[in-house]
């Protein structure tokens, strides 16, 4: 089974109370099929209205890379539960993504929000890791007339050092990438992947939200 199967599979069973249990199981063989198109039609007939099948919603249509209708599934989220930093985390995350497929010029109108979200999820929950890696990355690239910077960067992965060993490397190598770096950045790399061994639930964190 795909990696990106497996993950969807792990959320679903986390709340497997929360569907109608045939439904849940149709929406998990499709899943394992990779028919993420035919999931998302059982979603959307029969848990549209709900929180959980919103974020279900949400999560596939990110993975589609159907941006817009991601970002209106956490749209709802964050209006439901503003103080989320999961929420505010995901809804920040998928308009970066659909900026990073938009010109530049329609993208720069995204910036502003994009910090805005993934800034609230660090404010709401200090220690939310993905959101720092996020702020990390985006700091790093973005240039200083729309608020990047290194300095910005290396504050937020200065936090993952305390929170999450693997999220600092990661983050760190693109630091040391973005510097020209080349050698530092792939030891960090290396070092990263001998951190993930000892713990393989962290390839999937990291892979579902930052592959």
């Amino acid at each position: 089974m795909e990696l990106k199967a497996l993950f969807f599979l792990f959320i679903l069973g986390c709340n497997f109370s929360i569907f109608g249990q045939e439904n849940l199981k149709s929406v998990k063989f499709q899943l394992e099929q990779n028919n993420y198109t035919v999931a998302l039609e059982i979603l959307e007939q029969n848990h549209s209205d709900s929180e959980f099948g919103k974020l279900y919603l949400g999560d596939i249509n990110s993975h589609l890379k159907h941006w817009d209708e991601a970002i209106s599934y956490y749209e709802k989220l964050v209006e439901l539960h503003p103080n989320s930093a999961l929420y505010n985390f995901k809804m920040g995350g998928a308009m970066g993504m659909k900026a990073l497929e938009i010109n530049k010029f329609q993208a720069a109108f995204l910036i502003p929000d994009i910090k805005k979200y993934l800034e609230k999820a660090v404010a709401l929950d200090p220690e939310h890791i993905e959101s720092r890696r996020a702020l990390a990355q985006l700091y790093l690239e973005l240039p200083s007339v729309l608020g990047g910077g290194l300095d910005k960067s290396l504050a937020h992965t200065k936090k993952l050092e305390e929170l999450n060993e693997l999220d600092y490397r990661i983050a760190m190598a693109a630091i040391y990438a973005y510097k020209d770096k080349e050698e530092i950045s792939g030891e960090m790399i290396k070092k990263a992947i001998e951190k993930s061994q000892a713990k393989p639930s962290l390839i999937l964190r990291n892979y579902m939200y930052f592959e």
